[in-house]
């Protein structure tokens, strides 16, 4: 994608990012029942998402309301995290209707595991807004 997006020259950065925010979307989801087949396509849709971030989405949002996000965040961790979460809470539910079975000792909330991990993905989104409006009051007092 970094070929398309920049065009028809690759980027190093690109591909150094894709490949991370791939590690990243299936690092979430590793303890479920992926698969290689899986964990291919999803470090594939995490690439595209990230190199699609960094080249159109952060351009567009330094633009719009100043936005700088400096170090990648939004398109490194922010984007494919939300994606790999997810992707597991899904992973988990389809699992959980084709076996009908789910080890306690790995996923001690049984049935309702898939929404817990959906809770866990509203409650790390709601903190981290909260810290970066904490952190950018902070920014503006001292500066």
């Amino acid at each position: 994608w970094s070929y398309v997006l920049r065009g028809h020259k690759f980027d190093m950065v690109d591909v150094q990012n894709a490949t991370l925010a791939g590690g990243v979307a299936v690092g979430c989801s590793a303890d479920m029942i992926l698969g290689p087949g899986g964990a291919l396509l999803l470090g594939l849709i995490a690439g595209t998402l990230s190199t699609f971030g960094f080249n159109k989405l952060s351009p567009f949002l330094e633009r719009k309301i100043g936005l700088q996000d400096t170090c990648g965040i939004l398109n490194l961790h922010c984007m494919p995290g939300i994606l790999g979460a997810i992707t597991s809470s899904v992973s988990l539910a389809v699992n959980i209707q084709l076996n009908k079975v789910v080890d306690e000792a790995i996923f001690p909330r049984g049935n309702a595991q898939p929404a817990y991990q959906i809770y866990g993905l509203l409650v790390t989104i709601g903190m981290s807004i909260v810290s970066a409006i904490l952190t950018g009051f902070f920014v503006k007092k001292v500066m």
